[in-house]
């Protein structure tokens, strides 16, 4: 204390309108840790920050931050100004929006008016065209019940349809529609003209020329499928479990196979379908002058079947050496030979290409005969 009792201001007259600042405590005047207390301690951590807080403490520094909150607050105020000048004034609505909600209502109101519903002597008629046959079974009454029904639904439904159509226009189709003509889309198929005896008419002629739907070639495609289903012109499944095949072996392997299933398929098969064509009863049943284009659509018949055949034995070959199958991939010999100072494998693997790829051309050749 003694310092601030001798502390006296500068003399001058320039200084005596300035207000005197009290001196800063020194660090006697702090409280000291003598007497050990806790109270102590915490007043000296009080005066020393007091005192590092005077001691930085800038008066232009405050100045500058009271300038700058100033200046963005102006520039706040100014831009919130520019933004409320700036924003666009209320459009008047879309006269089209006008007019799909005025079309919206009288559709509803249209859709919502009473419809009288299908009369009683139309479903009559129509359950009557039912095959008597199935509208006396007893299971069938719930499907005759829901066919009805459906019938009902379907004619409300177009009803309501033909209604709106007829007395509301869409605002859409009214620049690009006649005003007179209905939508291209929604215009009912005419069915004023009699349309039974063209039916019959055209049923008749699919029956008399289209000769696929002969009884004969639902056997024979019976005949075939029992033949062919299960049958490979080709199979090379279980070459692996016999050990490793040279590339002569694999060709006269191919040939055996495939020549003993083509006399196979031509003494079991063939003559059934032989059989079948040449018989009495089916050539009674066609026309002296139609028998050229029956048997023109049975050969290619048969033809389909045994090029399927051909086919699938040519996929199930292929088949053998995907990544998938490598425990049935057939195992070839080959030799490694040394001959001037060249060590080279017989066969090489361009003949054993060679090989694999004339078992393909075997198989293709086999019943080409009888397909052509």
């Amino acid at each position: 204390m003694a310092a601030s009792e001798d502390f006296k201001p500068p003399s001058g007259e320039g200084l005596g309108k300035y207000n005197i600042l009290p001196p800063i405590p020194s660090t006697s005047a702090e409280p000291s840790l003598t007497q050990g207390s806790m109270a102590g301690h915490r007043g000296i951590e009080h005066w020393s920050a007091m005192r590092k807080h005077l001691l930085r403490h800038r008066r232009s520094g405050e100045v500058q931050k009271q300038l700058r909150g100033i200046m963005v607050s102006d520039a706040m105020m100014a831009h919130q100004k520019v933004q409320r000048g700036k924003r666009p004034a209320r459009s008047s609505p879309d006269p089209m929006d006008s007019d799909k909600m005025n079309y919206s209502f009288l559709k509803s109101c249209v859709e919502g008016r009473p419809i009288a519903p299908i009369p009683q002597q139309w479903l009559d008629s129509i359950f009557t065209r039912v095959p008597q046959q199935l509208r006396q079974e007893p299971r069938n009454l719930d499907l005759l019940k829901e066919l009805c029904k459906e019938v009902s639904e379907n004619f409300l439904s177009d009803m309501v349809k033909h209604t709106v159509n007829m007395v509301l226009q869409s605002p859409e189709s009214k620049e690009t529609e006649h005003p007179h003509e209905m939508p291209q889309s929604e215009q009912t198929p005419d069915f004023s003209t009699p349309w039974k005896d063209g039916f019959l008419k055209s049923r008749k002629m699919i029956r008399d020329n289209l000769h696929v739907l002969h009884p004969v070639m639902r056997i024979i495609l019976d005949i075939c499928h029992k033949t062919f289903s299960q049958l490979l012109l080709v199979d090379l499944s279980d070459c692996r479990s016999t050990g490793p095949i040279d590339c002569e072996s694999l060709r006269n392997k191919v040939t055996v196979q495939c020549k003993k299933n083509e006399e196979n398929i031509m003494n079991t098969w063939f003559p059934k379908v032989i059989h079948l064509l040449t018989s009495k009863d089916t050539l009674q049943s066609i026309k002296t002058e139609k028998l050229d284009s029956f048997y023109n659509c049975a050969s290619t018949l048969i033809s389909n079947q045994l090029k399927a055949l051909v086919e699938r034995s040519i996929k199930e070959y292929v088949s053998l050496f995907h990544p998938s199958r490598s425990d049935q991939l057939p195992l070839f010999k080959m030799d490694l030979t040394f001959d001037d100072e060249k060590m080279e494998f017989y066969p090489s693997f361009q003949d054993l290409e060679e090989a694999v790829l004339e078992t393909i051309d075997q198989i293709t050749g086999t019943m080409q005969a009888r397909k052509a």
